[in-house]
């Protein structure tokens, strides 16, 4: 019966009718209609063939096309995707990637390479500091020197007077790798609260932060600065025991630890 959305049909094959959207329809753009595959393969099998071929142009015999410049026999695709050539023939030469390296390799001949000077062969780089040979786009970005000696010291972005942050050279201390690993044995190396037992994926993360014990720190030992005395209140950090009290840290793995970070970001961003 037919629908408000649905025609009734008739197979062009076995003249069975069947129901189909009329938007299936409109998509076709068919005069033959069918009710299975294998009613339109068998159709086509019988109508397919001679005059009543659908590529059927007159009688005359197919084309061959061959290739401008190896005479290669080729498909009427790769005939005229490769632009009369084939895809071998159509590589070589006038290539659009070739046309774009001659360009390149012209451009830094002779006078137009940056390192020429006064036609003699291209001048070879040395790093400053290591006397390591370089390309020239690194030693005048680096200022003479290679990547590795230009972050080293005061060619660092970092670099602060030559002087390392309090808060760096405590947690470079032998007592904070102690206090790390005696915190992953106490919870024999898994995640507290996912149970990740991967050795490369743990941290151990303060209940309370690092920086508050550090303000603390500092408050107690205010005689002292941190920039002039900062040898002084390393030695003292040593002995000072709320840094390495084991009750505050809780491993936990690296997703975990970043939850657990931004968690207290938004308490803060609330308040």
């Amino acid at each position: 019966m037919e629908t408000k959305f649905k025609i009734l049909l008739k197979c062009n094959y076995c003249n069975k009718t069947f129901l189909r959207y009329k938007c299936w329809i409109k998509k076709q753009n068919n005069k033959h209609f069918f009710c299975s595959r294998k009613c339109r393969g068998l159709w086509q099998s019988e109508n397919s063939i001679g005059e009543k071929s659908f590529n059927f142009k007159g009688g005359e015999e197919i084309r061959k096309r061959f290739c401008i410049i190896c005479k290669k026999l080729l498909n009427r695709t790769a005939y005229y995707k490769g632009n009369l050539k084939c895809h071998s023939c159509s590589r070589k030469g006038k290539h659009h990637s070739d046309k774009i390296r001659q360009k390149i390799s012209k451009s830094n001949k002779g006078k137009n390479h940056p390192s020429y000077k006064d036609g003699r062969s291209f001048k070879k780089y040395y790093c400053k500091e290591c006397e390591k040979e370089i390309n020239w786009k690194s030693f005048f970005h680096g200022q003479g020197r290679c990547k590795s000696c230009s972050r080293i010291g005061k060619n660092n972005p970092n670099y602060i007077d030559g002087r390392k942050s309090l808060y760096s050279s405590i947690r470079g201390l032998e007592e904070y790798k102690n206090w790390r690993n005696q915190i992953f044995k106490r919870d024999s190396y898994t995640c507290q609260e996912c149970g990740n037992n991967q050795s490369n994926n743990l941290n151990a993360h303060h209940k309370t932060e690092f920086n508050k014990l550090l303000q603390e720190f500092l408050k107690e030992y205010d005689q002292f600065s941190p920039i002039e005395d900062k040898e002084t209140l390393v030695r003292l950090a040593m002995k000072w025991q709320p840094f390495w009290y084991i009750d505050n840290g809780i491993t936990l793995c690296e997703d975990c630890h970043k939850i657990e970070h931004s968690l207290k970001f938004n308490k803060i961003g609330e308040r």
